[in-house]
């Protein structure tokens, strides 16, 4: 997430000392550095471009920033194995697809084409009918905006549901 500042815990010391996972490298190095009783440690930081710093810091700092660059090894480490690469897509096509393939296309297509036929047999009145039931309006608005009684908008509707019926049973859909 860029851009997103965490807040972080202070660390003292005996906090990583208690740190279960406390590898045995973190722990010798501790002990190193705690035989140097108020002095201060080199920690080195090596950069991109191949510039190298060292800061001096108090011991107990040093191992604090030696657990956290152990803790961010092991995350990196772990993400490695956790990534997925485009060159899988291949091999593991369901998690990439949308699931459209060529065949089902096909058959969207041809079930489009064979509404768009069914529809094509319907008269101007049914289709407009048709599409203001689409639409979301009632029967009763449909009559109060044809002017015309609901029982003939609701017998015209019957009459479509009928003739869509006969057209694809006829089909054998």
């Amino acid at each position: 997430m860029a851009g997103a500042f965490f807040r972080c815990r202070k660390k003292s010391v005996a906090d990583i000392l208690s740190v279960p996972c406390a590898s045995a490298p973190v722990l010798k190095l501790f002990n190193q550095i705690s035989g140097l009783e108020g002095s201060k440690v080199k920690i080195r930081y090596e950069f991109a471009d191949g510039t190298v710093s060292e800061v001096e810091v108090e011991k107990s700092i040093g191992a604090v920033i030696i657990e956290d660059r152990r803790l961010e090894d092991n995350l990196s480490r772990k993400e490695r194995y956790h990534c997925y690469s485009l060159d899988a897509v291949e091999f593991e096509g369901a998690e990439y697809s949308d699931g459209e393939t060529p065949e089902s296309i096909l058959v969207l297509d041809e079930c489009r084409g064979e509404l768009q036929e069914a529809l094509e047999s319907l008269t101007e009145v049914q289709k407009e009918r048709v599409s203001c039931l689409a639409d979301g309006l009632s029967i009763n608005e449909i009559a109060r905006r044809e002017g015309v009684a609901p029982n003939a908008v609701m017998k015209s509707v019957k009459g479509v549901r009928e003739k869509l019926k006969k057209f694809f049973e006829s089909r054998g859909v």
